[in-house]
């Protein structure tokens, strides 16, 4: 009887805990070691306008050293590419460029940051 008493108590705590991790995953929390998400406000200069190094600063912000070079350089990449000839972005274009790019990976064969290919 005892035993059983202890089984179903670690299976309603086990439950209880996977719900609560659920919940706060729904609400935005990530796992520790996560970037949290910036808006183009949070990057963008005063003047409402990005650009190549504000992107980079706010991209490099968190993260670890022991990454940082490596980043830099293809965080670099990704602002050429998103901006191409132009020294500045508006939050309008900003998004244009990150949608078409998204549009582009996914005809690719790729889905999302983190999805695998099928």
């Amino acid at each position: 009887m005892k035993l059983w008493t202890m089984v179903l108590s670690l299976a309603v705590v086990a439950a209880v805990s996977l719900s609560a991790l659920a919940q706060e995953r729904s609400r935005g929390a990530k796992k520790d070691g996560d970037r949290p998400r910036m808006s183009f406000k949070d990057m963008a200069g005063e003047d409402g306008k990005l650009t190549k190094d504000e992107f980079v600063a706010a991209r490099m912000k968190n993260m670890p050293d022991d990454r940082k070079e490596k980043a830099k350089e293809m965080v670099g990449k990704m602002w050429d590419r998103l901006a191409g000839d132009k020294k500045e972005l508006t939050e309008e274009e900003f998004k244009a460029a990150i949608e078409k790019m998204m549009k582009e990976r996914k005809d690719q064969g790729g889905g999302k940051r983190g999805e695998r290919k099928k």
